[in-house]
């Protein structure tokens, strides 16, 4: 027995794609394998609007349901079923709406504690997820987490190692009110978005810096995955598709100013049982349909990405115990070294993120509206009357 799933993955350039071909490009996707439909679709976005935007939650969630509204009317239209959003949640201009054919399997669903990323403890970056049980035939249920992530932008080494502390972040503030953050025993887990990693080679990371590489070889996600840094657990299919970073926006050509890069990215945590794979049973109990870009979607400078993948109900080996420590068997430490729960101190991060965001708001309010410029004018004058108005009547 197992569950269709079906995840996608946006940067939207920072403007909402409400145009009906984005909506159909996405049902176009949506095809029935062997006649049957996703169980399950997990659609994650990233800098959805602009900046000043943003900083203001209740125009993101409206943005949000316009977007979740279109993608239903292209879904129903394209397939005839009755598609249901079962929940949205968000952070900043990231988002994940979750949608299925069948609300009735979704019990329990939990909205995420958000993580902030972004500079200056704002929400401009930040991730978001979604904790759902499923119920599958028979009465035999299973619990996914999905999780959306926006992390730190640019090339260099400070910029990789942020990414780095990012995912760590991601790993100790996301919190589902359960006693559990990102990793929980006995679910499944799924990250994707803008992971922003670069085809740098990663610099002095990678081992030998004069070894000639190319290709997914200069990839920094891969490089930093496999020296065992980042993502402890996780497996990502093969990618056959071609960089998804940068684009001059509308068309299909790299703007060359970034080295083109596949920044964009879903992985799993896996399937594989870790003493199989040891003894060289090496069977994948998932099946990955199909891991691919959408280049016909040119409304931003990334182009999306989505994974058609059936998982078995079972969920994956747990990467983390009952207290919430790393298992030992993937770091080779002893047990409880290394805490992966929730911790309450981002509980006042996120606290001050949304202070900070408010400010942020205000400052683009005043600067970018024209009512906001007339009272910033007005303030000014005001001012300016409070300390030099003597000399006016003198």
């Amino acid at each position: 027995m197992s569950l269709s799933l079906f995840l996608f993955t946006y940067n939207c350039g920072k403007k909402t794609p409400i145009v009906p071909e984005f909506g159909e490009d996405i049902a176009n996707l949506i095809e029935q394998n062997d006649g049957r439909v996703p169980d399950l679709l997990v659609f994650g976005f990233q800098e959805i609007s602009s900046i000043s935007e943003g900083t203001n939650q209740y125009t993101i969630n409206i943005k949000l349901l316009e977007l979740s509204n279109l993608l239903l009317d292209s879904l129903v239209a394209k397939t005839q079923i009755n598609f249901e959003v079962i929940e949205i949640n968000h952070v900043g201009n990231v988002g994940i709406i979750l949608v299925s054919p069948y609300k009735s399997k979704c019990r329990k669903v939990r909205r995420s504690a958000n993580v902030p990323l972004g500079y200056f403890m704002t929400n401009i970056k930040g991730a978001t997820g979604l904790r759902v049980t499923y119920e599958a035939d028979h009465g035999k249920t299973t619990e996914l987490t999905f999780v959306v992530a926006h992390l730190a932008a640019n090339e260099g080494v400070k910029y990789l190692m942020r990414r780095n502390v990012d995912l760590d972040s991601i790993l100790h503030g996301l919190s589902f009110q359960d006693g559990f953050g990102m990793h929980k025993p006995n679910s499944h887990c799924f990250i994707m978005g803008d992971l922003n990693y670069r085809k740098t080679g990663a610099y002095h990371f990678a081992g030998n810096p004069d070894e000639e590489r190319s290709g997914m070889e200069l990839d920094e996600l891969n490089i930093m995955r496999s020296s065992g840094r980042i993502l402890w657990g996780f497996k990502e299919p093969e990618i056959k598709f071609l960089p998804t970073y940068k684009f001059k926006t509308g068309t299909s050509t790299y703007n060359y100013k970034r080295t083109p890069s596949w920044c964009d990215r879903i992985l799993y945590l896996d399937y594989k049982d870790l003493e199989e794979d040891l003894m060289g049973l090496n069977e994948s109990k998932e099946r990955v349909i199909k891991y691919d870009a959408v280049p016909s979607i040119k409304l931003s400078d990334h182009i999306p990405v989505y994974l058609r993948i059936d998982v078995p109900l079972e969920a994956p080996m747990s990467l983390i115990n009952s207290k919430g420590y790393l298992m030992d068997k993937f770091t080779h430490l002893s047990n409880n070294e290394i805490d992966l729960k929730p911790r309450k101190r981002w509980n006042y991060y996120r606290a001050v993120a949304n202070y900070n965001d408010n400010i942020l708001g205000f400052v683009f309010y005043l600067v970018l509206t024209t009512k906001g410029r007339i009272i910033l004018a007005l303030w000014c004058f005001i001012v300016y009357l409070i300390f030099h108005g003597h000399t006016l009547f003198t």
